[in-house]
């Protein structure tokens, strides 16, 4: 039987496990925000292919104004149309 890890402590200036660009307003972070939007997408039993493009999507609009500005908007609308070509447009 594996030992569960013990979670690292995180502060604001943790760029692996609390980085800023992905804060938000500090009550909710992106992994939160992110862990609940995918819970909806198991209960409609979206593909696990469809629903990773739609979660780094997620990533990418939640964070572009704080990390790579246009990039990652554009990375955002390549994850959506790599999606819709996966589901059918």
């Amino acid at each position: 039987m594996m030992e569960e890890e013990t979670p690292m402590p995180t502060s604001a200036n943790d760029p692996v496990h609390a980085p800023a660009h992905y804060a938000g307003d500090g009550k909710i972070e992106c992994k939160a925000a992110m862990g609940s939007m995918m819970a909806g997408y198991d209960l409609a039993a979206v593909c696990s292919n469809v629903a990773y493009w739609c979660g780094c999507a997620f990533k990418y609009l939640w964070r572009w104004p704080l990390k790579n500005n246009r990039e990652d908007l554009r990375k955002a609308r390549e994850c959506i149309d790599i999606a819709l070509s996966l589901v059918g447009e």
